[in-house]
């Protein structure tokens, strides 16, 4: 399956977030957002942060709805929905050289 770079990116930050976040984290992240909570929770020094820096959160959000409509991404069901990876989005990320089990 081919992907761009951008949803390259949204899914190794999910990766690197050790699919602890939700889509307004990934969101912030990958825009280098100086949010109180990127930064106590040291997202910053997430390599996917400021990635899509200039993008809007809108554009994001609908890159991150087609990966999830394409079953590299799913949403947890929780109280609090957080990004994970499906089998489908983590052999892609070994195809590209990423092991999901050596998430920062």
């Amino acid at each position: 399956m081919k992907i761009n770079n951008d949803e390259q990116m949204i899914l190794f930050c999910v990766e690197k977030c050790r699919q602890r976040a939700g889509r307004g984290l990934v969101i912030e992240i990958l825009q280098g957002s100086h949010s109180v909570r990127v930064f106590s929770r040291r997202l910053n020094q997430n390599s996917a942060f400021g990635t899509m820096k200039g993008r809007s959160g809108e554009e994001i959000d609908g890159q991150i709805q087609g990966l999830i409509d394409r079953g590299l991404l799913q949403e947890t069901d929780d109280e609090y929905p957080r990004l994970t990876l499906t089998e489908e989005g983590e052999e892609l990320m070994r195809d590209l050289g990423h092991d999901p089990e050596d998430a920062e």
